[in-house]
């Protein structure tokens, strides 16, 4: 989440340094992009580096670390009693895997967001 608000307020600082070009008519008015004028290179690098971020599955690898962590946390409580059953060992063992699977398929994305930029 910081590294995606960082990139946001720096590519909202670009825009503010920028003089917008003067449109010819006002039949088409259309929002100023970085990539119909010829604009300097980190303009387009800050705004594709800013939708990447934003379009990762953070919310489901978030999502996965907390249930992990729960799951942990009830097989410590537990372990701490004297027995833990097999059916929380098998809730921690799937949450771990779910886990593993989402940050597989996060880092992935990110690679390929990576490269795109």
């Amino acid at each position: 989440n910081s590294m995606a608000s960082y990139v946001e307020a720096l590519n909202g600082w670009l825009h503010n340094c920028v003089l917008l070009p003067q449109e010819r008519s006002t039949r088409n008015r259309r929002p100023w992009s970085p990539r119909r004028v010829l604009a300097p290179p980190i303009f387009v690098l800050c705004r594709d580096w800013s939708a990447g971020i934003k379009s990762l599955p953070s919310d489901e690898l978030s999502g996965s670390i907390k249930g992990f962590s729960l799951d942990m946390e009830m097989l410590c409580e537990e372990k701490g009693g004297g027995s833990v059953l097999v059916s929380d060992v098998s809730s921690v063992h799937s949450s771990l895997a779910k886990l593993l699977e989402r940050l597989k398929k996060f880092s992935e994305a990110s690679l390929r967001m990576y490269e795109d930029v």
